[in-house]
């Protein structure tokens, strides 16, 4: 009876030796071939890195710009929406930012009559809202004390409100900021004052101009 053959191995493979008891690259190869390899590519990187730095300083003064236009613009946008009524006296639009300012100042921010109550008499006075258009221009006209600029005054006049004319909280003007019991945080008054200054004009046009008695859009 023949033999049955039996099932084929196959060729065994010669065992790897493992790394860590292999032996060590040759001092000429260490200082030859490698030390060349990994001085050519630490050049390449610096000058990539190099290259990369020059042309990022390069457009960062213009990307800079850019973003400070951007942030100038939205904050001019909003603060034109906290200014508007909450609702378009118009078209009945929600505006989910407004704080109601033009209540008193009008939608246009020319001033209208307002009343409110005098906190010391307790009895309704009829007071007129100033007009906004030419806030800035006012001060240079008469300028404030302890205030450096006309956006000093005016944010103070904004986070404190009037009372008989004077700073504090408001009878005739409520208080807005925060730090003061308001509603408003400074980043929202600063949009509001940046959107009153893209719609300044000279004094004299407003006194040409001046809206009627009537009461503004609430």
């Amino acid at each position: 009876m023949a033999d049955t053959a039996g099932p084929v191995r196959p060729a065994s493979r010669p065992e790897k030796v493992p790394p860590a008891i292999r032996p060590g690259d040759t001092d000429d190869f260490l200082e030859g071939p490698r030390l060349t390899r990994i001085s050519v590519w630490g050049l390449l990187l610096s000058l990539a890195l190099a290259l990369f730095i020059f042309l990022y300083w390069t457009a960062e003064p213009s990307r800079m710009t850019n973003t400070t236009k951007k942030f100038d613009r939205d904050s001019i946008v909003r603060g034109q929406q906290y200014f508007a009524l909450p609702t378009n006296p118009i078209t009945g639009a929600t505006n989910t930012r407004g704080i109601g300012c033009a209540r008193c100042h009008g939608n246009n921010a020319q001033g209208g009559d307002v009343s409110y109550t005098d906190s010391q008499t307790n009895t309704q006075v009829q007071g007129h809202a100033p007009d906004l258009t030419v806030v800035f221009n006012k001060y240079v006209l008469h300028q404030q004390v302890g205030y450096k600029t006309p956006r000093e005054y005016i944010m103070a006049t904004i986070e404190r409100g009037r009372t008989n004319g004077q700073l504090g909280d408001g009878d005739d003007m409520p208080t807005w900021g925060q730090m003061y019991g308001g509603p408003l945080t400074d980043q929202q008054i600063n949009d509001v004052i940046d959107w009153l200054q893209t719609i300044q004009r000279p004094v004299s046009a407003a006194s040409s101009s001046a809206p009627s008695s009537s009461s503004p859009s609430s």
